[in-house]
C-alpha cells in the first residue's frame, strides 16, 4: 500500500492589482453600445390600440376583412422586400454605411 502524499497549499500568490471599477465601466459601455445596435423594435412592445385592430370589439366580419387585409400586406411587403431590382432594401452590412454618409 501506498502512503498518501499531504498536499499543502502554500499562501496564495498575489495577483495583479486589477482596479475592478474601471472593468466595469469598460463592460458598461459595451453593453450598452451592444444595446444601441438593435433595433427598439425588438425589444421594446408597441401596447397601441393600432397594433391588434382586429382583436378591439369588432364583429367577425371585420376582423376577417382586417386579417385579409394585413395577410395581403405582408405579401407584398415580402415581395417588394426580396425583389431584385428594387435597390432600396437594406441589408444588415449596407445600415450602419447608410449611417455614416
Amino acid at each position: 500500500m501506498k502512503k498518501q502524499q499531504k498536499i499543502t497549499v502554500s499562501p496564495s500568490t498575489p495577483t495583479p492589482s486589477i482596479n475592478l471599477k474601471s472593468v466595469v465601466q469598460s463592460y458598461s459601455l459595451f453593453f450598452d453600445h451592444l444595446i444601441e445596435l438593435i433595433p427598439t423594435k425588438f425589444y421594446l412592445t408597441n401596447d397601441d390600440a393600432e397594433s391588434k385592430p382586429w382583436y378591439q370589439g369588432l364583429s367577425r366580419a371585420a376582423k376577417a376583412s382586417l386579417k385579409q387585409q394585413s395577410k395581403l400586406n405582408l405579401k407584398l411587403v415580402r415581395r417588394n422586400r426580396l425583389d431584385p431590382e428594387n435597390k432600396s432594401s437594406s441589408s444588415t452590412l449596407h445600415l450602419p454605411q447608410q449611417q455614416i454618409n
